[in-house]
């Protein structure tokens, strides 16, 4: 079992960051294997997403916003054995996300670069919806 850790900082004000965060639709905007995602029930999102090898699965994942704590988390596999939470933050100046995600399988490296490469595009995708606006 491993756990990955990131965390980005972003010149966009928290309800901006969570609104775009809570969207499951905006997932494949990020996580660069990821297809499509979109919710199918109240904390529950169905995704499509291409494995190394090629192969594309899809499966449904319990997705939890927690609108007063600002988290978003997720689990999916057999007895949710992979997880992760999304904490964001409003600092003076900017808005701090932080990743947590834990894994059944032993430490990778390409994990912990997928997660920091995942903030670096939020980062990216806020920053340009806003400047958009």
């Amino acid at each position: 079992m491993a756990d990955y850790h990131s965390t980005t900082y972003v010149p966009v004000t928290l309800p901006e960051v969570f609104a775009y965060l809570t969207d499951a639709s905006h997932l494949p905007e990020y996580l660069h294997r990821m297809r499509e995602a979109h919710a199918t029930a109240p904390d529950v999102v169905h995704t499509t997403a291409t494995l190394p090898d090629g192969a594309t699965v899809e499966s449904d994942a319990a997705w939890h916003v927690d609108e007063g704590r600002k988290r978003i988390s997720w689990s999916s596999g057999p007895n949710g054995e992979y997880h992760g939470e999304l904490k964001i933050h409003e600092t003076a100046e900017t808005t701090k996300i932080m990743l947590h995600l834990h894994t059944p399988h032993d430490r990778d490296d390409e994990v912990q670069r997928s997660a920091d490469d995942a903030l670096a595009q939020i980062r990216a995708a806020v920053s340009h919806d806003v400047s958009a606006m």
